[in-house]
């Protein structure tokens, strides 16, 4: 199990979020257990999707979409979780996945909302790619690894981030507070 897992998934939302320019957006896979991709692929603990799924609500996602309804009995996806696992719907895992459905029910105020950021990171695609190349000045430099630690340590301070592209106008970083930079080529 990854402890710092939930900070990646902030991470995450915060880009979708900032894809769609602050609009909601909508997760469209998300595992209710345990994954097949991994090295080691551990069942997500107790009540654990239904954290990370509201800390995707609170980063402005407008809807939780599952990958996948029921467990595949062969294939690719035959040990990725799912809302209805191999042991059937009379499971922790089916029944959180019904808690978390029954909850958001209640909250269709939040539809639509916003999450309001103080911090901006400038990341740039085509910065990402090129740094990735093999001709390039460090091999120590990792941009994603770098983007990760600068919005880890703002989420230990509990800042959400918007990422912007290198060519935003200039203007529409007044808006922050802090506009964080990381190795931008």
């Amino acid at each position: 199990m990854d402890p710092t897992a939930f900070i990646q998934n902030a991470a995450r939302s915060d880009l979708m979020r900032s894809l769609r320019y602050g609009q909601p957006w909508i997760l469209m896979e998300q595992t209710p257990s345990a994954v097949n991709w991994r090295g080691r692929n551990a069942l997500k603990r107790p009540n654990q999707m239904r954290l990370w799924s509201y800390q995707c609500v609170s980063r402005a996602a407008n809807g939780i979409m599952f990958f996948q309804w029921r467990a595949a009995k062969a294939g690719a996806e035959k040990f990725h979780g799912a809302m209805v696992p191999h042991a059937g719907a009379d499971t922790r895992i089916y029944r959180e996945v019904a808690q978390l459905g029954n909850e958001l029910k209640t909250l269709s105020e939040l539809v639509d909302t916003r999450t309001r950021s103080d911090v901006a990171m400038v990341f740039d695609w085509d910065n990402w790619w090129v740094l990735e190349q093999e001709s390039h000045p460090s091999q120590e430099i990792n941009p994603l690894n770098q983007v990760g630690a600068y919005h880890r340590s703002l989420h230990q301070r509990n800042l959400a981030v918007d990422f912007v592209p290198s060519t935003v106008d200039l203007d529409t970083l007044k808006q922050y507070k802090l506009v964080v930079v990381p190795n931008l080529y």
